[in-house]
């Protein structure tokens, strides 16, 4: 089977990075960040809804070459999301959606739980960003806003 990477996926594997969890493929979230989750993985046919297993506050499914070519993605993420285009719209969209926020003076915004991987793909994409410990404040919150707005499905 040859999977081709599509914005709707890079959604998915940009919530996926942050929130994952041991089993299959899926997260931990709210109700609003799972239905986000399943909504996406439908949108990008991954799989059908009643291979979804939805388990308290985790959601996911199994498929073992989704799973390690979404692996492959991540390990290449500077390269793959490196061009101002839909798949690096989505994929900052989903990491925004998962674990994204505003500050409280409201100046910038932020990422939690990210790496230094993420802070490349963004200095690339000409964004104004640094990584303080694991949190990740983009300065031209407007900008970026705007970015990933065709993709977001989240109000953070």
């Amino acid at each position: 089977m040859k999977i081709k990477l599509t914005p709707e996926m890079s959604y998915v594997i940009g919530l996926w990075k942050l929130r994952r969890i041991p089993e299959g493929i899926g997260i931990s979230g709210n109700e609003n960040l799972r239905t986000a989750f399943i909504k996406g993985v439908l949108n990008a046919k991954l799989t059908t809804p009643e291979k979804i297993i939805i388990d308290r506050m985790k959601v996911f499914f199994y498929h073992t070459a989704y799973r390690k070519y979404f692996q492959d993605i991540l390990k290449e993420q500077e390269e793959k999301f490196k061009y101002h285009n839909d798949y690096s719209r989505a994929f900052l969209a989903g990491l925004y959606d998962s674990k994204g926020g505003i500050s409280k003076d409201k100046k910038f915004l932020y990422i939690v739980d990210t790496d230094k991987h993420d802070e490349m793909t963004l200095l690339r994409l000409g964004f104004k960003v640094k990584l303080y410990k694991k949190q990740l404040n983009i300065a031209e919150k407007n900008n970026f806003l705007a970015y990933i707005g065709k993709y977001r499905k989240m109000d953070v």
